[in-house]
């Protein structure tokens, strides 16, 4: 077995639901489900060579599993943070100091008598990197936008048809792997290259949401995994789905469904949380069977055995479900539960910028991307100028108080008429020492304040555009 590691960053906001429901409130989640992927793949390669035993080998019969993309810090890949994780409201009412950079692991308590004052609280959102001995909490940002159907026909909104969604912010980079069993080694490059590249995942694909990157890129996973004594704890890493002897869905599972021999899960020391949707297939326009499961980071306390021997259990396999992790040495503690990480918030990495350079440099050719840079130089021109103008007004209105708004309009007229930008100072120039107000543009220097404003200014912003402000600002000074 092989593992194919990517780096995905987002290039816009991206919409990933967790339920296909188009009514009711819309919730997003804070991942993407490796299931994104197997289609971006089979999308490109069904396109390429059709349906054949080619393509059944990679997306039919799981020997291709494509993992849920976690964001990371540092190069490292992050996890669900573990739902055993328990962390104190009134940190001062702890018997150690630093309350606030530390975590409980529910199932090593051996005593809660301690902890009754501090109040105990689930930690059941974010995600985890564990480095050396240091947890950094992550937490994707999220932006919310309102969206309305449109009417074609009477060119407006269309009534009764607002929608909103909950979308992952642009600049975010989330990692996850592509593992290949032996049976499929000779696909790897055609693997690699049908996931590598601009692609687009999540809902409203054809709106301004989706657009990814995706390159190849060596993470580093979570450290080694420890041992217990008697027991096995089990990680969730992915979401997990199984079924009964009945065929029916089961949140239940047995200690042998997780991939261990022997013993019984100790329902009293394990923190599940489940989900429940149906996924919509868009080729068969229709919902495929209702996933019933756990979700990402619950785990399971299982005892009187130490035999674990798998890692991918369950259902749904091939779409990033079923990854587990057996004893993890980020759930190992000291005395009376306390885990040996001290936690801090993860710093914010700069993906926006990077995320504008690689948007940027794909489509540095297009007609649209240069009109919309040349906008943005325009208007960051423009408000270069007024803060120039602001500036030149708050400072020497008085000094110019003598000078007549006729003067003003002239000055503004000359900026307007002239054929080269160039020759504006000169014209103005031209003006002030030879114009029938002479005298008034000579005393206090007034003039010559002027022509140095203009020079120094006129590699900065357009000359053309600073004086006709200029001049409109002065005039209505004057007025007033």
């Amino acid at each position: 077995m092989e593992q194919l590691k990517f780096k995905v960053t987002l290039l816009s906001d991206v919409i990933i639901s967790e339920s296909p429901a188009t009514q009711g409130r819309h919730r997003g989640l804070d991942f993407i489900p490796g299931n994104n992927f197997l289609g971006i793949a089979a999308s490109r390669l069904y396109k390429d060579i059709g349906e054949n035993t080619h393509t059944y080998l990679l997306f039919h019969n799981g020997h291709v599993r494509f993992g849920d993309a976690n964001p990371g810090y540092k190069g490292i890949r992050g996890l669900r943070t573990p739902s055993c994780f328990f962390k104190a409201k009134y940190t001062d009412k702890l018997p150690w100091k630093d309350g606030d950079k530390t975590r409980l692991v529910h199932h090593r308590i051996t005593d809660f008598k301690p902890y009754l004052d501090a109040q105990l609280k689930q930690c059941r959102s974010g995600f985890m990197v564990f480095e050396d001995k240091t947890a950094y909490e992550i937490s994707l940002s999220r932006n919310y936008a309102i969206k309305s159907a449109y009417d074609s026909e009477k060119r407006r909104a269309e009534d009764e048809k607002l929608f909103g969604y909950e979308s992952l912010t642009k600049g975010s980079v989330l990692y996850f792997c592509v593992e290949l069993d032996d049976d499929a080694m000779g696909c790897k490059d055609e693997m690699i290259n049908a996931l590598t590249g601009l692609r687009h995942v999540g809902r409203s694909r054809s709106a301004q949401f989706g657009l990814v990157k995706i390159e190849p890129f060596n993470y580093q996973d979570v450290s080694a995994c420890s041992s217990e004594k008697g027991q096995v704890v089990v990680y969730a890493d992915s979401r997990l789905c199984f079924f009964d002897a009945e065929g029916q869905p089961t949140m239940c599972p047995t200690a042998e469904q997780l991939g261990v021999k022997g013993g019984q899960i100790d329902w009293s020391k394990s923190q599940i949380r489940t989900f429940q949707y149906a996924p919509w297939n868009y080729q068969r326009q229709a919902f495929d069977d209702e996933r019933c499961g756990i979700e990402n980071g619950s785990v399971f306390v299982i005892k009187g055995t130490t035999d674990a021997t798998e890692n991918i259990v369950g259902a749904y396999q091939n779409e990033g479900f079923g990854k587990v992790l057996y004893n993890p040495s980020f759930l190992m503690t000291g005395e009376n539960g306390k885990s040996l990480f001290t936690f801090e918030q993860a710093m914010e990495e700069n993906g926006n910028h990077k995320a504008d350079e690689d948007w940027t440099q794909h489509f540095s050719n297009t007609t649209l991307l240069s009109y919309l840079k040349n906008k943005k130089t325009l208007q960051k021109e423009e408000k270069t100028t007024y803060d120039l103008v602001d500036d030149f007004v708050k400072a020497h209105k008085e000094r110019f108080s003598a000078i007549t708004p006729s003067q003003w309009g002239t000055i503004r007229g000359i900026a307007m008429s002239a054929d080269q930008e160039e020759k504006i100072i000169g014209f103005i120039n031209t003006f002030i020492h030879k114009g029938v107000a002479k005298d008034y543009w000579e005393e206090r220097g007034r003039g010559k304040k002027l022509i140095d404003f203009l020079e120094k200014n006129r590699t900065i912003v357009s000359v053309r555009d600073l004086v006709i402000n200029l001049s409109s600002e002065m005039a209505k000074e004057k007025n007033r």
